[in-house]
């Protein structure tokens, strides 16, 4: 039986260390889970809501494109962070926070990746 992304399973305890190893916590506390939710949920032993992991995939998506496209994680994320002109002055990662703006900040990584102008 194959599984789909809908299948996925993320422990709080995972996303968390994730947020805070790539100093994204203030981002993914805003708009994943919030902190009292999520410690709550990491003290009962219950995954990530099934909104929240959708959130959650979108980040790890999202920082993993943007490092393939400039070639460290540490490039990636002051890209992911800092406010664009293209996003109505929002940075990618504020952007991205809902689905039309993840799908518009994977398009202008691929316009970087093809060196096509914004």
């Amino acid at each position: 039986m194959q599984t789909t992304n809908r299948d996925r399973v993320f422990l709080p305890r995972m996303a968390r260390d994730y947020a805070r190893d790539n100093q994204l916590e203030d981002w993914f506390f805003a708009h994943v889970v919030h902190r009292r939710t999520l410690q709550d949920r990491i003290d009962t032993e219950q995954p990530l809501k099934q909104r929240e992991a959708d959130r959650f995939e979108r980040l790890i998506l999202l920082v993993d494109r943007a490092e393939n496209t400039f070639g460290s994680r540490a490039k990636a994320l002051s890209w992911l962070k800092l406010p664009k002109k293209q996003f109505d002055g929002n940075s990618p990662l504020d952007y991205a926070a809902w689905e039309s703006g993840f799908l518009a900040v994977l398009d202008q990584l691929t316009r970087i990746e093809h060196g096509i102008p914004a």
